[in-house]
């Protein structure tokens, strides 16, 4: 028999989400693995840097999608937020993830799955998101204020964690009496941005053939400049076409919006 590969998919990449820390102040949304970075600590130039409301996001991300040429769809903070709680937000990888015949392994890595979904961000967190294809931008500060060290270290230190910890996994999936593994894999990469500092990771899914046989990766970049984190997230492989813009390049020219 076929497993559902749509479902199959969406389980597993709630895992890879999950397991990553927050960084864009969504809840359990996108994260951020570490890479490079500046020598300068991003938290000494965020205490002097603008601050941001969030009426001032969506403009950064309209701007730098100009910039780039590519056609998509922004978001505001309210409607961020409604996208999410349709979605069902942590709650909705949560039950995904609580569901009967479903096991990640290592152990300790749930532990850590859970603990990040039960993360909540600080109360003044606002975003604004562009979309594009399979891929996805947000924007996030605190508005009025400096960024936070739950959006900033602290973050990076769950991702330190989750990184070696659960760098590879696996997802078993019992249905109809059947069971699949699914190998889920986080790792470093090198990536490069104008931001004060660039942490990113490559997400890898591969399904079996009884669940599409299919192979997904999803670079995920996240970027500190000033009191804004940049994250973007590409997808490319078997469900999905790669964009001729990287997330380099997309971070790059919301920086340059935010200069302005």
């Amino acid at each position: 028999m076929k497993f559902r590969s749509a479902a199959v998919i969406a389980v597993a990449a709630g895992v890879l989400v999950a397991t990553a820390a927050c960084s864009s102040g969504s809840g359990a949304g996108s994260g951020s693995g570490a890479s490079g970075s500046s020598s300068t600590p991003a938290a000494s130039k965020a205490a002097s840097a603008k601050t941001w409301t969030a009426d001032e996001l969506p403009p950064l991300l309209q701007t730098a999608a100009k910039q780039v040429g590519v056609t998509g769809t922004v978001l505001d903070n309210a409607q961020v937020q409604s996208k999410i709680s349709s979605a069902g937000g942590a709650n909705g990888i949560s039950s995904l993830l609580s569901q009967s015949g479903i096991t990640i392994s290592p152990a300790s890595c749930k532990q850590i799955i859970t603990d990040n979904l039960s993360t909540t961000p600080p109360a003044g967190t606002v975003n604004s998101m562009l979309t594009y294809g399979s891929n996805a931008v947000f924007v996030t500060t605190e508005a009025g204020k400096s960024l936070p060290a739950s959006l900033t270290t602290d973050a990076q230190k769950k991702q330190e964690q989750a990184l070696s910890e659960c760098g590879s996994m696996k997802l078993s999936l019992t249905e109809s009496g059947q069971t699949i593994s699914i190998p889920l894999t986080i790792k470093k990469v090198d990536v490069s941005t104008d931001a004060d500092q660039t942490y990113a990771y490559q997400e890898t899914v591969t399904l079996p053939a009884a669940a599409g046989g299919t192979s997904t990766a999803i670079e995920i970049v996240s970027a500190i400049s000033g009191n804004l984190v940049i994250t973007s997230e590409a997808a490319s492989g078997s469900t999905a076409t790669a964009s001729a813009v990287s997330p380099a390049a997309i971070i790059n020219a919301v920086i340059a919006a935010s200069k302005k």
